[in-house]
């Protein structure tokens, strides 16, 4: 099973996503609020995805600079999506960007697009 790193400026936010895609058959959710604990975790992690806030707050880089670096720093790193409010075509054209969902996201459709199934729901 695949992990998956979710970079989130916005706590509440992060929490939120981190919460939602727990739904689905995923090893680990990872929450990381700055890009720092992001690389962090990608300097010890074995294999991961990523799903990444465009706007990571004042003088943070973008989440597309992030995962173009990233893409090139990390090879256990596998597909990875920018969550933005722009709709910038840079943004969609950023290097390493493997698919680009507008905010408020859909997260059943991020789940789809990294091939994360539905947990069955337990009784009781």
């Amino acid at each position: 099973m695949v992990k998956l790193l979710i970079v989130e400026d916005l706590p509440d936010v992060g929490r939120a996503y981190v919460r939602s895609l727990r739904h689905y058959e995923v090893a680990e959710v990872i929450l990381a609020t700055t890009p720092s604990q992001a690389e962090e975790y990608l300097v010890r992690s074995d294999s991961v995805c990523l799903m990444c806030d465009h706007w990571l707050g004042p003088g943070q880089p973008t989440g597309s600079e992030l995962i173009h670096r990233w893409k090139e720093t990390f090879p256990n790193l596998g597909k990875a999506v920018l969550v933005t409010g722009s709709d910038s075509a840079a943004v969609r054209a950023a290097h390493g960007v493997d698919a680009v969902f507008e905010k408020p996201p859909d997260l059943d459709a991020i789940a789809a697009f990294f091939g994360f199934a539905k947990r069955p729901r337990t009784s009781g």
